[in-house]
């Protein structure tokens, strides 16, 4: 049996990334950028008026005060989108507007809401400093600079950024596509009548929304019978994905018949078995139909619903990002919470309890969900994290500070 830092380890260092293909900006928000982006040109590409006020040089306004106001005539408006190429003269003022580019000779802008009007003119009662309220250009972003790095999830503020550049599309991974094979006699599809010793398959809809949720493309192949022929068919068509992910057939059982069917399709098995709870039966290979090729990763996950989620969670999700080009990784949000009551354990594993986390007065408390069956999935529905008690811990008592791994939004009490 290998450890879970083991497991997660042989498994990270194993995946390559998909081939790459051009993107158009449109298209871009979730995609993983394949290269560095430096920037082609300053944002803003001029020096810009930050308000809606009035272009002022700001030494014209040196002796302003409350009781003696500085008058300066407004000889013009200047909106965004247009320009001019007027300086500004000494005792005059333009009109201008958020956005506009700062003309010649314009050192300051004061907003409308500090200045009076009196007959086409502004009266302004306090010194402006040079550089008020002026956008300079290049004050964002910097011509040449490197702004993204290759591997970055391109969410709406990056993708804000690229636009913001003039960039109409970009290198990016591809979308991995990821097949799915839940297994055993006693599963049938939703909205099936059930006999007697019949479950409906809900493995194979839980983890296509976990790799949707990752970022990937899910193709569903299964449910698949406890036949070895009827198994070796569904993996061979799995394996021309770009990942395969199975759930159930892992164990010792006589029906178990998964990792027979993977070594007899030449798949590599580098580790069956892990040193945590739930999700112990967990097996990871490799296809390689030929030396050159990438290989395609499987991974085998236990059938019991709780096995099969907490598994993707903890090692198959950071192998998905790595195949989508992630560099680093994006897993969970960690936190750190105080346990509300004991926990004890005394098999030497890594456990991985569902729980309930809340901010109460701005502290992190955390219990678990109650029952801890590998088959309820209903405890992690109804949790928001999982609680990670380490191998060598048997007992936590509470008000322990324990590490959480959130799985949805946090409530506060």
């Amino acid at each position: 049996m290998i450890s879970f830092h083991q497991a997660l380890k042989t498994i990270t260092s194993t995946i390559e990334p998909v081939e790459t293909e051009s993107c158009p900006l449109r298209s871009l928000h979730g995609r993983v950028l394949a290269h560095d982006v430096a920037a082609p040109i300053d944002v803003p590409p001029f020096d810009n008026s930050g308000m809606d006020g009035y272009a002022i040089r700001s030494a014209d306004t040196a002796g302003a005060r409350p009781d003696r106001s500085v008058s300066l005539e407004v000889a013009a408006e200047i909106a965004a989108g247009e320009s001019t190429s007027e300086s500004l003269q000494k005792g005059s003022a333009f009109r201008i507007l958020t956005g506009a580019p700062v003309p010649p000779g314009v050192d300051a802008v004061v907003e409308q809401e500090r200045v009076e009007l009196a007959n086409g003119a502004i009266l302004i009662r306090e010194p402006i400093l040079a550089g008020r309220h002026i956008r300079a250009k290049g004050e964002d972003i910097t011509s040449g600079t490197r702004v993204l790095q290759r591997g970055s999830i391109l969410d709406a503020a990056r993708v804000g950024v690229v636009a913001s550049l003039g960039i109409s599309e970009l290198g990016v991974f591809k979308i991995p596509r990821i097949s799915i094979l839940s297994t055993g006699n006693e599963l049938v599809d939703a909205g099936m009548a059930l006999k007697n010793g019949q479950i409906h398959d809900s493995n194979s809809f839980t983890l296509q929304g976990l790799v949707r949720e990752t970022g990937c493309d899910a193709v569903m192949i299964g449910p698949a019978s406890d036949f070895l022929e009827d198994l070796k068919k569904r993996i061979e068509t799995g394996l021309t994905s770009d990942a395969l992910i199975t759930a159930g057939g892992v164990s010792v059982g006589t029906k178990d018949l998964v990792i027979q069917a993977l070594r007899d399709l030449h798949v590599e098995i580098l580790f069956w078995k892990v040193n945590i709870k739930p999700g112990m039966p967990f097996a990871f290979g490799f296809y390689r139909p030929s030396s050159t090729s990438r290989g395609v990763p499987v991974f085998a996950l236990p059938g019991n619903p709780v096995s099969a989620m907490v598994t993707f969670l903890q090692l198959v999700r950071p192998a998905l990002r790595s195949l989508m080009g992630v560099v680093g990784g994006v897993g969970a949000t960690r936190l750190m919470a105080k346990l509300e009551h004991d926990y004890g354990k005394k098999d030497g594993k890594v456990h991985f309890a569902r729980g309930i986390v809340r901010n109460e007065n701005g502290r992190l408390v955390v219990r678990t969900t109650g029952t801890q069956s590998s088959g309820v999935l209903t405890s992690l529905s109804s949790g928001n994290c999982l609680i990670v008690i380490p191998e060598s811990e048997e007992l936590l008592k509470a008000g322990s500070e324990v590490e959480v791994q959130l799985t949805r939004e946090v409530d506060s009490a």
